[in-house]
């Protein structure tokens, strides 16, 4: 993943962040499926593929760098068919890594 610019983490970090770690924000846009690499369609904080179903993004805002000398942008974890938009983020909080484990 490229890193983001100087400017790109000025915007990042002027959006409202709905997480309890102020370095991550959840949010979507076009991205491929994490698995298939099609287009998904936008769905509020979550990106939905027809084939491997919905995924949650977790977006790294600033922190340290990770092994390797790189920091992800973004992260992903795919949330069960069983859950839909407005219950993702619950199960994200219940069995997702907690979000203060996330680079700071």
């Amino acid at each position: 993943m490229a890193e983001n610019s100087s400017t790109e983490t000025d915007d990042i970090i002027a959006e409202n962040s709905n997480t309890e770690n102020e370095n991550a924000r959840m949010g979507s846009s076009m991205r491929p499926c994490r698995m298939c690499f099609l287009q998904v369609i936008r769905q509020s904080t979550l990106l939905f593929c027809p084939k491997h179903g919905f995924w949650l993004q977790v977006r790294i805002i600033k922190g340290d760098r990770w092994p390797g000398g790189r920091l992800p942008d973004e992260v992903y974890y795919r949330i069960p068919d069983t859950y839909m938009n407005d219950r993702a983020e619950a199960w994200f909080k219940e069995h997702g890594p907690p979000l203060n484990e996330l680079p700071r």
